[in-house]
């Protein structure tokens, strides 16, 4: 490489043109991205939610630029932390499509995160998200140091109704199942005897399938929640077999990674066949075979509905800190998707 000084880019940004630094850690679990802003954004509001719907309100453009083309792309899953004050930190989540009110996989990088870059120190924290406030403990690397293990405690899990809907003529039969959000759950079996998929069927299949049940689902069930009336769409599919699944939400996204709310969701359903007790743990493997490891560890209730309380347990990786310039003068300064 040539022997230069390069401009740092603070030194480059112009404030007084509207420009916009927004630092970031990425990291990934399981394979599964997690792009977490620390800086370059200030939120006004006393409570995470109130953080969350002032950056909603008027720094949506934030999102747009960091989970589309050119600085992101559609798979990419972004979320804040921010000061608590009741606990050690907020996150909140977002995606090219949406923002989310809870995310596992995320979570645990958050704690990674935490851990290694803010508080090398600690070995739990109390995080507290759109969902409720949710425990993480974590496991150290003996000679590094680094948190090489994380086991995340959710606020709840539960099946509420059985479904079926049409979808590409064909009859389909699932479940609801809420964690922070829903889940439209089918079988893989379901999906092979339909003639509409199966565990060899092709990624894009998986993605254009589960998009098209999210719709469907949306368009032909009434879906409300027990105890919260603005949680009232389906917003993630997932297609599940023994040992595995395909979870499909976002804006056409396929999770990497067994999915930490959809592990979740899936031990909240088999808790509720009576296949699945408390105590016991599930192991769920993603497309890139990577694995969770999930346990209820007991009962509670939503409202009227039975619930669990799941144990999600991953490692994850950091992979880089990032300055993103957002300015007026790029055309794409919200980005694209193609």
């Amino acid at each position: 490489m040539a022997e230069r000084r390069f401009r740092n880019i603070g030194e480059y940004a112009r404030e007084d043109k509207g420009e916009t630094l927004v630092e970031t850690v990425d990291s990934h679990t399981g394979g599964e991205v997690t792009r977490i802003i620390i800086g370059g954004v200030t939120l006004a509001g006393d409570t995470l939610l109130e953080k969350r719907a002032d950056f909603m309100a008027k720094h949506d453009g934030v999102r747009l630029a960091l989970t589309r083309e050119p600085r992101g792309h559609r798979h990419m899953f972004c979320a804040v932390i921010t000061e608590d004050k009741k606990t050690d930190y907020g996150l909140f989540f977002m995606d090219a499509a949406r923002y989310p009110l809870m995310c596992g996989h995320g979570t645990i990088g958050s704690a990674k995160t935490w851990g290694d870059l803010v508080d090398p120190a600690c070995r739990s924290v109390r995080i507290a998200t759109p969902s409720g406030v949710v425990h993480a403990e974590m496991d150290r690397d003996e000679a590094t140091g680094r948190v090489s293990w994380v086991s995340l405690v959710l606020d709840s899990a539960f099946r509420d109704e059985g479904f079926v809907i049409v979808v590409r003529g064909q009859q389909v039969a699932g479940d609801l199942v809420c964690v922070g959000g829903y889940f439209a759950m089918v079988a893989m079996s379901e999906l092979e005897c339909a003639g509409l998929l199966t565990r060899e069927s092709s990624h894009e299949d998986v993605v254009r399938l589960g998009m098209e049940v999210i719709a469907e689902a949306n368009r032909q069930l009434r879906v409300r929640h027990p105890t919260r009336a603005s949680v009232c769409t389906v917003d993630v599919t997932e297609f599940y077999w023994k040992g595995g699944s395909y979870v499909v939400y976002g804006d056409h996204h396929l999770d990497r990674s067994p999915c930490g709310t959809g592990t979740s969701a899936k031990m909240a359903l088999l808790h509720n066949r009576g296949q699945l007790a408390v105590g016991e743990s599930v192991c769920q493997e993603g497309p890139l075979g990577t694995t969770f490891r999930g346990t209820i560890i007991r009962e509670t209730t939503v409202g009227d509905k039975m619930a669990i309380v799941p144990k999600i347990e991953a490692s994850a990786h950091i992979t880089g800190q990032h300055r993103f310039l957002i300015s007026k003068e790029d055309p794409f300064q919200e980005g694209y998707l193609l």
